[in-house]
């Protein structure tokens, strides 16, 4: 049994391997660790079926490569030159390769287990309650490539629902591994530790977020879950994200539209008062959980008449977070409901959300009606 934090009941496991920030950022506790942020796992699923569904073969096969490649890169700049030495022998380099995938299992990928490993020849990998079949199997196609210095093929052998067998066969040797893996002179210090202010409250004996949900780490399926809620998070890096949604909105905007869509439907259909709240506490939670979850920091949240009004610092997909935020807030007001997003110059997205209607909100002067409640959040 996973052991908690006494005062707000986080696993502690999580709270040693991460840091958060007063921005609403997450980032792991070693130096030079890229920005983190919890997703949920349902919707990367989602997006790879309607990629699947729109038969976007040369769009798929471009965000694999993409996957593939930025992982590549990372898995050379972090592992260091000294690990190629014991990366060219079966039983070192299988044990470092291990302690890899379970660093992912620990951030909710599933359990992931080597059933097979021949330095720089095969790579099998077997992958229980993984969290998709798409996205997850390119990362690791990348952290094999990265690690040997080579270039392979990629089979996946299906099995049972969310289980699977990532077979990785070496085509090309590209060099010794040794001359790929030249670790980076630039080490980013560790970011400074969150502070409590009037909208994240820190936990009196962890001083980290407090999360108002239940998360929870089940170690032997390595799935990161909120007890509350049923939805199941992973923790991954926000850039590689990044490169897929920028792409998306590039050359595939029309699918990026129908995924959002499809987002703020699934959503209405399991937020609302069912989740035992009121209406004030939902929102209350909802925005005070962007910080934890790594999506960024409430710095006004308002709610006026026909509209709630948000500003946010630090989120890193506005408009993936404003489809969410469409489709729980319309379930939760029994309405269909809009979001319209504006980005400052300061870097702070505004939301302006509330009942469908024909016309943009700021054309009603919805920034000059005084909020119904005071206060930089709801009551």
């Amino acid at each position: 049994m996973t052991s908690r934090c006494r005062g707000c009941g986080l696993p502690k496991p999580i709270g040693k391997k991460l840091i958060w920030t007063s921005r609403g950022e997450v980032y792991p506790r070693h130096p030079g660790g890229e920005r983190l942020l919890f997703l949920d796992a349902s919707w990367a699923r989602a997006l790879a079926q309607h990629l699947k569904k729109a038969n976007a073969e040369d769009l798929l096969q471009r965000l694999r490569g993409l996957r593939r490649e930025h992982t590549k890169r990372k898995a050379k700049e972090s592992i260091g030159r000294w690990a190629g030495f014991l990366l060219r022998r079966r039983v070192t380099g299988g044990h470092i390769l291990q302690e890899i995938l379970n660093e992912l299992t620990f951030y909710g990928y599933g359990k992931l287990k080597i059933k097979e490993f021949k330095p720089r020849k095969l790579f099998r990998v077997k992958a229980i309650h993984a969290y998709d079949d798409f996205f997850l199997p390119s990362d690791l196609w990348g952290l094999w490539e990265g690690t040997q210095n080579v270039t392979s093929t990629m089979l996946l052998e299906k099995e049972e629902e969310g289980s699977y067998v990532l077979v990785l066969r070496t085509k090309e040797k590209v060099g010794e591994i040794h001359e790929a893996l030249r670790k980076q002179n630039k080490r980013r210090e560790l970011p400074p530790p969150v502070k409590e202010d009037e909208v994240i409250s820190l936990c009196p004996k962890c001083h980290r977020p407090i999360y108002p949900g239940r998360m929870s780490w089940v170690k032997d399926k390595g799935i990161l879950v909120d007890e509350s809620t049923g939805r199941r998070f992973i923790v991954t890096p926000v850039a590689s994200w990044a490169l897929v949604f920028s792409t998306l909105k590039e050359e595939g905007p029309q699918i990026l539209d129908s995924f959002k869509e499809e987002l703020a439907n699934s959503n209405r259909s399991h937020a609302g008062p069912g989740l035992g709240k009121d209406i004030k506490a939902f929102y209350r939670d909802y925005f005070l959980s962007l910080p934890f979850l790594g999506w960024g920091k409430p710095v006004r949240v308002a709610r006026k008449p026909f509209v709630v009004e948000a500003e946010l610092l630090g989120t890193p997909f506005p408009e993936i977070l404003a489809a969410d935020m469409r489709g729980r807030f319309g379930a939760l007001e029994r309405e269909d409901w809009t979001v319209e997003v504006k980005t400052a110059k300061d870097g702070r997205q505004r939301f302006l959300m509330g009942p469908s209607w024909d016309g943009p909100w700021t054309s009603l002067g919805a920034a000059n009606i005084p909020p119904s409640h005071p206060g930089i959040l709801l009551p």
